[in-house]
C-alpha cells in the first residue's frame, strides 16, 4: 500500500514505513515538524499536562474563529460548522497530538524509510520545517512545493486537486 500522512500525520505514516516496511510500498509526506531539539523541548514545556480546558470559553471561541469565521473562501458555513463541530472533540485533550509529535525521535526514525518518499508541501505553517527535514534527514525524497497553496489551515478543503495532481503524477511513475 502507499501512505500519506499531513502535519501528525506524517509522522504516523513515517513511523508505519519503518515499523512495517512488508505493507508499505511509497510513502508521500506533508507538512513535517522538524525542529531542534531545544525548540522541541520548548514546546513540549509549554504544553498542558493534564485536562486543560478554559472555563471561559476562549479555546473554543479561538477555535471558532479559525476554523468558521476566517475560513477558505469555497468552503461553506455549513462545511466550516462539522470541522469546528470535530475539532471540538478533543476539548480539554487537544494537546495529546501535539506531545506525541515533539516526542518522537524524528532524527532516528525519518531516515530509516527505505520506501520511495515523495514530500509535497504548501507554503503553509511547516514550509521552513519541511524543507530542513529534506534537505537533512531524506535528501533523495522527491520534493515539490506548492506555491499557491498558502493556506494556514484546512488545506485540504481547497487544496486537494493540488496536492492529487502531484501525487498522482509521482505514484503513476
Amino acid at each position: 500500500m502507499d501512505v500519506f500522512g499531513f502535519h501528525t500525520g506524517a509522522y504516523i505514516a513515517s513511523e508505519l514505513a519503518v515499523s512495517r516496511p512488508d505493507l508499505v510500498r511509497r510513502v508521500v509526506l506533508s507538512g513535517i515538524a522538524f525542529k531542534s531539539p531545544a525548540e522541541r523541548q520548548q514546546i513540549l514545556d509549554a504544553l498542558p499536562k493534564e485536562y486543560s480546558f478554559p472555563e471561559d470559553a476562549t479555546r473554543l471561541l479561538n477555535r471558532w474563529y479559525r476554523i468558521v469565521t476566517t475560513r477558505e473562501p469555497g468552503v461553506t458555513l455549513q462545511r466550516a460548522q462539522r470541522l469546528f463541530h470535530e475539532d471540538t472533540k478533543a476539548l480539554g485533550y487537544w494537546w495529546f497530538a501535539y506531545h506525541a509529535v515533539w516526542n518522537w525521535p524524528v532524527e532516528e526514525r525519518l531516515p530509516k524509510i527505505t520506501q520511495p518518499v515523495l514530500i509535497v508541501e504548501p507554503h503553509e505553517m511547516l514550509l521552513e520545517d519541511t524543507r530542513r527535514a529534506h534537505q537533512q534527514l531524506l535528501p533523495s525524497a522527491t520534493y515539490v512545493e506548492l506555491p499557491e497553496l498558502r493556506v494556514e489551515s484546512r488545506v485540504f478543503e481547497t487544496g486537494s486537486p493540488l496536492y492529487a495532481r502531484e501525487m498522482r503524477k509521482w505514484l503513476d511513475r
